[in-house]
């Protein structure tokens, strides 16, 4: 190992001595399943990384929309991807910026109507930018599992090797969980085609409906703090209302339905080649969505 090499390992450990062995740990988990070019580096790379990471992570301020919930695994994750771009430059170069605002879709700005997914203003020296996490498919708290959007069955099962996965019916699988920062219920994994084929919805939904209102409240308020505000809403049945999300080609709905009695629906659809309005349609959109998912419960 060169000297500078080694020097530079040296310095970096004396540095992760002041972090507690829980954050080292847990920012090494967080990598490790989100980052590939982490995942690719060396032992010794891979601690640099970390730290650098863990530098990041404390010397900057994250904010996001007071109706969305940022959690410290989302902190790490945007670190890194700041760590990333600047890994081999001389660490001073991660203190540029130090203000971090993000947001959970993309936004635009008064009398402008593009939409932003970042931007970087570089007087005040802000980060403004939204979190794609949902684009690329979902995060499960507990089984500790990323799923992908329009991942195959045998990848799929390999990410829940070690979990309580029942396999309810062809391209159709449940589990117990913990998702949202908090948000317990079972999820339902919907494959398209039916046979070998790939990932397209997710159905939360639980086995105890005694306070449907409470189960209702619960779900949408997880949900907000998640993704933000509907983008639209409509009257909906049973003293319910509907409310629907468009994210870049992802459609999350939430809404009761009458089949032989109120039946309350949570999902979230991966269909990002097709455009969405944000408001209207939503009550036909549903009726529609339910007559091609009948039976799928």
């Amino acid at each position: 190992m060169p000297i500078k090499f080694r020097n530079l390992n040296i310095k970096y450990k004396l540095i992760g001595a002041f972090f507690k062995q829980k954050s080292k740990l847990e920012c090494h988990n967080v990598l490790l399943t989100t980052n590939t070019y982490y995942k690719n580096l060396s032992k010794i790379n891979k601690n640099i990384f970390r730290v650098r990471t863990l530098i990041f992570l404390r010397t900057t301020n994250f904010n996001s929309d007071s109706q969305f919930s940022l959690d410290n695994r989302m902190k790490i994750i945007v670190s890194s991807a700041f760590v990333q771009i600047t890994f081999g430059l001389k660490i001073k170069t991660l203190n540029k910026f130090n203000n971090i605002f993000i947001t959970p879709r993309s936004y635009s700005y008064k009398n402008n109507k593009a939409l932003f997914d970042g931007d970087v203003n570089l007087y005040t020296k802000k980060i403004n930018m939204s979190w794609p996490a949902i684009e690329k498919g979902f995060k499960i708290d507990s089984p500790n599992v990323f799923v992908p959007w329009n991942i195959g069955e045998k990848e799929f099962l390999e990410l829940f090797k070690a979990a309580e996965l029942k396999n309810v019916t062809s391209g159709y699988y449940t589990i117990p969980c913990e998702s949202l920062n908090g948000l317990k219920s079972l999820i339902g994994f919907h494959f398209e085609p039916r046979k070998n084929g790939v990932l397209n919805e997710l159905e939360f939904f639980r086995t105890n409906y005694d306070d449907p209102k409470k189960s209702f409240d619960d779900f949408q308020t997880h949900f907000e703090k998640a993704f933000g505000n509907p983008t639209g809403s409509s009257k909906g049945n049973e003293g319910f209302d509907n409310y629907q999300w468009s994210i870049n080609g992802i459609k999350i709905m939430h809404y009761v339905f009458d089949r032989f009695g109120p039946e309350e629906h949570m999902r979230i659809k991966y269909e990002s080649t097709k455009t969405y309005k944000n408001n209207g349609g939503i009550s036909a959109e549903i009726k529609n969505s339910n007559n091609n998912n009948s039976g799928l419960n």
